[in-house]
């Protein structure tokens, strides 16, 4: 974080850093979960732009 808070330097923008940040920390451990790679490709699907097709 002392790299961050070189270029980070209003304090407003540290609470929603820090909410982020404690989000990712209770995540992380879904990494090594074993159906890591199921949950990956359904992330990435949600995520992916409809195709033009798909929306006719």
């Amino acid at each position: 974080m002392t790299k961050l808070s070189n270029t980070v330097d209003d304090p407003a923008a540290w609470a929603p850093i820090h909410r982020i940040a404690g989000q990712l920390d209770k995540m992380l451990p879904a990494l090594f979960f074993p159906d890591y790679d199921v949950r990956l490709e359904e992330a990435r699907r949600r995520l992916r732009p409809l195709d033009d097709d798909s929306q006719n």
